[in-house]
């Protein structure tokens, strides 16, 4: 774009284009989560040789709640987190394939965990609406 055309079009339109999320289908949305669950999980496994069995458990998960949340929203966000912590349980928190909570440091680490997920699934969710407000708010005053 030249210059001068830039210049042409008005700066509350250029920050709309600057603000525009994803706004994928629903099955996009949650295939992207789940997706992103399913690398982190795979990732955990391969560090699982370098970090051993039971160390650092969640630390791998908190990106893809991340990108879940950004690609999608509350919801997907959330079956990351869901998807995420029963993996962690299962795999990499003793007992070892078992979804049960032996000892009380484990319960806690899964609610911090899920508290976490909770927490960035909210935040993101906020921003979405936010600009979604925002663009509302910016296309009617082109309109007006």
């Amino acid at each position: 774009m030249r210059p001068e055309s830039r210049r042409a079009i008005p700066v509350h339109l250029r920050l709309i284009s600057r603000l525009r999320v994803p706004d994928w289908p629903r099955s996009v949305r949650y295939s992207l989560a789940g997706g992103f669950a399913g690398a982190a999980i795979a990732l955990r496994g391969v560090l699982a040789a370098w970090w051993g069995h039971y160390d650092l458990p969640f630390l791998t998960f908190f990106p893809a709640i991340v990108l879940s949340a950004w690609a999608g929203g509350f919801w997907p966000g959330m079956l990351a987190t869901g998807l995420c912590g029963l993996a962690a349980q299962y795999f990499w928190v003793a007992p070892a394939y078992s979804l049960r909570v032996a000892e009380l440091r484990d319960a806690v680490a899964l609610f911090l965990f899920v508290a976490i997920g909770v927490l960035i699934s909210v935040v993101t969710e906020m921003m979405h609406r936010g600009r979604r407000r925002l663009t509302r708010l910016l296309e009617s005053i082109d309109e007006g």
